[in-house]
């Protein structure tokens, strides 16, 4: 018996790596449904005081109680199973976290231009209006090149103006007059669009430039020294996946359940000593960037990472 267990340990911990660990594959490799990610995406948003860390131990004290409970009890096998359903989970997130670790997967992803915000430029007159009042709020914006651009295009365009105003009168012949407006009326297209053009690459470097602060200001994942993390979570998966394959192949057997379960039941320190030392990592992770962040802040950031993975598959 004891050898078929072993068998199915290395063989379900086998399965798991095939699967790779890409969120959709690993969320079908444990047969979750929407409502079950949604379970996952809730706790994880209400675990605010420490994060991942703490989402993970509210799934884990349940199932030792459940287990534990056989001391005092019968508890039917189909009972069990529902309880184990905790272990799935876990072994999922620890899955995701090797996954961010191993491939910066999703990992807060730096903003593209294609994910800003798109902007319509205004009329002539409003722009105009708006760079003068940049300019008037602060002279030294003068010196920003695109300002001088659109200034320069607005200086052609006065020029083009007066002497369309000062040749037009002098036209008396309809069909030449309409051409040379014409001509005009293209001229002043060309240098509208060039405004509208300096203009929106103005604004597009102004919302980068916030983006970018924005960015500094909020801690990312990114910052975490996570390649060193791998090993950690690499652990922790595998002894969450060995009691899963222990829990599996004691209620498929339904041979000596209770002395099996007994057994898993005995880990429940080393399991929690599993959790203590991830925050521990994280705590010693969060010394390393600036400004420093306390464990707590890196476990909450840890949730709110892998919230957003499991929306994006759910």
């Amino acid at each position: 018996m004891l050898e078929g267990l072993s068998k199915q340990i290395s063989g379900d911990w086998a399965d798991l790596q095939q699967v790779g660990l890409q969120p959709e594959n690993l969320a079908a490799y444990f047969h979750f449904s929407n409502d079950d990610l949604s379970v996952l995406v809730s706790g994880l948003a209400g675990s605010y005081e420490q994060g991942i860390v703490e989402y993970k131990y509210g799934l884990l004290l349940p199932l030792f109680a459940g287990i534990e409970d056989i001391k005092f009890k019968n508890i039917s096998l189909d009972e069990l199973s529902a309880k184990t359903r905790a272990i799935d989970l876990l072994l999922f997130l620890c899955s995701l976290q090797r996954a961010v670790c191993s491939s910066g997967l999703a990992v807060r992803p730096e903003e593209t231009e294609d994910d800003a915000t798109s902007i319509d430029a205004p009329e002539i007159k409003l722009i105009l209006a708006d760079v003068m009042n940049r300019i008037k709020e602060n002279p030294e914006a003068k010196n920003n090149n695109l300002v001088k651009m659109i200034l320069t295009q607005l200086v052609i365009y006065q020029k083009e103006r007066e002497t369309m105003q000062k040749l037009a009168p002098n036209i008396k012949d309809l069909q030449k007059r309409k051409l040379f407006l014409d001509n005009f009326r293209t001229t002043f297209s060309r240098i509208s669009e060039s405004i509208r053009k300096y203009y929106t690459d103005l604004v597009s470097s102004e919302q980068k430039r916030e983006r970018q602060i924005k960015q500094e200001q909020v801690f990312s994942l990114t910052q975490l020294p996570l390649k060193e993390m791998l090993t950690h979570f690499t652990k922790q998966a595998r002894e969450i996946s060995r009691i899963r394959s222990t829990i599996s192949f004691a209620l498929a057997g339904r041979y000596k359940v209770r002395e099996i379960l007994l057994r898993v039941y005995g880990e429940k320190e080393s399991m929690q000593g599993l959790l203590d030392k991830e925050l521990e990592a994280f705590g010693k992770a969060g010394k390393g960037v600036l400004p420093p962040l306390d464990a707590e802040r890196v476990s909450i950031a840890w949730a709110q990472e892998l919230k957003q993975i499991i929306l994006q598959i759910s």
